[in-house]
């Protein structure tokens, strides 16, 4: 009996918080407030999804895409993958996954003196949010701040 248990035990499955290739549901809040807590680690996500000339990112909200300038919106940078950055712009909220940095990831130098910075007009928050899958699309365009009032959209937020 003795040497069926630690058998038995071996069998039993992963607790699924741990198992590879899941993601937790997180907020953008919470990435922009903790990156350091969250780094590295595979996350799903919804927001406001912008990719504009000069912009990349994920929004809490339209409110806070809305605020750029005023105070600093609650945002991620999201590196978005080669098939959605073939010239389209899109300002959509959605629900998406990936691998949350709290900064770019480092190329190794041979020279140990040299340190990379990486300066970026794109990033809206911290990030890069990589290896991106847009999980689904939760509605359609939305206009862009100069144009509609933030009160268009009844105040919602994106929603799992």
């Amino acid at each position: 009996m003795r040497t069926l248990l630690p058998l038995a035990l071996a069998l039993l499955p992963a607790p699924a918080a741990h198992a590879a290739g899941t993601y937790r549901n997180v907020t953008v809040a919470q990435l922009a407030a903790e990156p350091d807590r969250w780094d590295g680690q595979r996350v799903r996500v919804a927001g406001l999804a912008v990719r504009e000339r000069e912009n990349f990112g994920l929004y809490a909200s339209y409110e806070d895409y809305c605020s750029r300038g005023e105070v600093r919106p609650v945002a991620i940078y999201v590196d978005w993958p080669e098939h959605l950055r073939d010239g389209r712009l899109f300002r959509k909220p959605a629900v998406v996954e990936g691998i949350f940095h709290k900064a770019w990831p480092q190329e190794p130098t041979d020279d140990p003196d040299m340190q990379v910075i990486v300066v970026s007009n794109v990033a809206p928050g911290p990030g890069p949010l990589t290896e991106v899958r847009v999980v689904r699309w939760t509605s359609g365009p939305v206009s862009r701040c100069n144009v509609a009032d933030p009160e268009e959209l009844g105040g919602r937020h994106v929603a799992y």
